[in-house]
């Protein structure tokens, strides 16, 4: 049967035969939410003949009027659509969201462990030995509680407060709903719907919470896509305090921007490699005609208050229990052993296998990655710039941490998830392995 493809997008359209056709409907997939949901409500009361989904039989002069229709809504429909202005701005707001939480904080925590911790550190090593070895190995040891456990609080938690509060303002002031409208066109070209950024945001604030979002919230189409970038392209905050830590101990602060953006990147690169299939979005209502509003102090603080205190109840403690068992661990030949898995990549990245046990325990939690401060930080220093940013790269996207990976299994069943982290996996070794050949690392 002949076809007669009207372009949603575009408003053009193929020859009407004089015969009987079928009428489809085209770049359904390129229109906005706001316009997706415009179209169903258009088809309805202007008893369109036609579908996005399948073709419709029909003949000449049904499909005469329902193209001067159709061409109507599109003219209509573009009103619904953001501008390049308002893309960018969306996307300016999103870097200032946490660029400059995360700027405040890295300066507070360099200033706070340069004048107190380091000294405070320091004092305690000499002075509060006890006579028993494995008490003091736990306490001051290479990967003591004190001596390397404090950092979790000194680097991690000013990223909390900081994004925390970020977070709070653009929820409580109604600016999430611009943010999703504006940047939705870049979100389709990496598979995910305009709402799905909003769980990719959250990940830059908990991983398992923002997975817990995209299950609820994602479409079906949507959801693995979105939870795939979230486990590799959103860094949280326990991570990037951990981050922003090894790399002021390695005094190369300046790594952590393109840290931050090959983490990004690769996080698109994976999901472009692996959810190549045309996804069937989701049609919504428009929110983002919200208007913005003042935020009530009460509900901005304890929104603030919930994230800081699922660090300091959920996050801190589980960090100090990996300063506990690593220590214990360090007194026996188990960290060795376990090297031995990552030994082959590290020698081909010329780093040494002493950095095992820190990415090893960055699987069980992100923030584990400050196992590589050891010693003061002597071994980091002694690293390539490139190599540095290329252990913290595999270390951050060799898997998500444990809490995030039982989201997963919950929300999309071990076969799945099991899956989702295999292939993340893979990806990250691969993408590992070509930074470390650009950067001339790679032996």
């Amino acid at each position: 049967m002949l076809e007669v493809k009207f372009n949603l997008a575009t408003g053009q359209y193929t020859s009407i035969p004089d015969t009987q056709h079928a009428l489809k409907l085209t770049g359904f997939n390129k229109l906005t939410t706001a316009q997706q949901f415009l179209l169903r409500q258009f088809i309805l009361k202007q008893q369109v003949n036609a579908s996005p989904y399948h073709a419709v039989t029909s003949d000449s002069k049904t499909t005469q009027s329902d193209i001067r229709k159709l061409k109507a809504y599109v003219e209509e429909s573009r009103q619904h659509q953001p501008k390049f202005h308002d893309t960018l701005l969306g996307w300016l707001i999103i870097f200032l969201m946490f660029a400059l939480p995360i700027f405040l904080a890295y300066h507070f925590s360099d200033w706070l462990q340069s004048n107190y911790v380091s000294f405070w550190i320091e004092m305690m090593m000499h002075r509060a030995h006890t006579s028993i070895h494995w008490i003091d190995q736990v306490l001051y040891g290479d990967y003591g509680v004190l001596s390397l456990g404090i950092y979790s609080l000194v680097w991690a938690l000013p990223v909390v407060v900081m994004i925390g509060i970020s977070t709070a303002v653009i929820d409580q002031t109604q600016l999430k709903q611009f943010v999703v409208w504006s940047i939705e066109p870049t979100m389709r070209k990496v598979g995910l719907d305009g709402q799905d950024i909003i769980p990719v945001l959250e990940g830059f604030g908990c991983n398992a919470a923002a997975i817990t979002q995209a299950n609820s919230q994602c479409s079906a189409c949507t959801k693995e896509n979105c939870m795939s970038i979230i486990s590799f392209g959103s860094s949280c905050s326990y991570q990037i305090g951990a981050t922003l830590s090894i790399f002021s101990a390695a005094q190369h602060s300046w790594l952590f921007v393109p840290y931050l953006l090959l983490v990004f990147i690769g996080g698109i690169i994976h999901n472009k490699l692996w959810y190549r299939n045309k996804t069937q979005f989701h049609v919504t209502p428009p929110i983002y005609r919200n208007k913005l509003q003042w935020p009530k102090l009460k509900h901005l603080l304890q929104q603030i208050w919930g994230t800081i205190e699922m660090f300091l109840l959920q996050a801190l403690p589980i960090f100090i229990g990996i300063c506990i068992v690593v220590s214990l661990l360090s007194l026996t030949p188990i960290l060795k052993i376990i090297a031995l898995v990552f030994t082959p990549l590290l020698y081909l990245l010329h780093i040494p296998d002493s950095m095992a046990p820190g990415i090893l325990f960055s699987m069980i939690r992100k923030d584990g990655m400050l196992l590589f401060n050891f010693g003061n930080g002597a071994v980091l220093q002694s690293l390539t710039p490139a190599s540095l940013l290329v252990l913290v790269f595999f270390s951050s996207t060799f898997s998500s941490c444990m809490v995030t990976v039982s989201m997963m299994a919950k929300h999309l069943g071990l076969k799945k998830s099991g899956a989702l982290i295999g292939r993340q996996m893979a990806t990250s070794i691969g993408l590992t392995l070509v930074i470390a050949l650009l950067a001339g690392v790679l032996i």
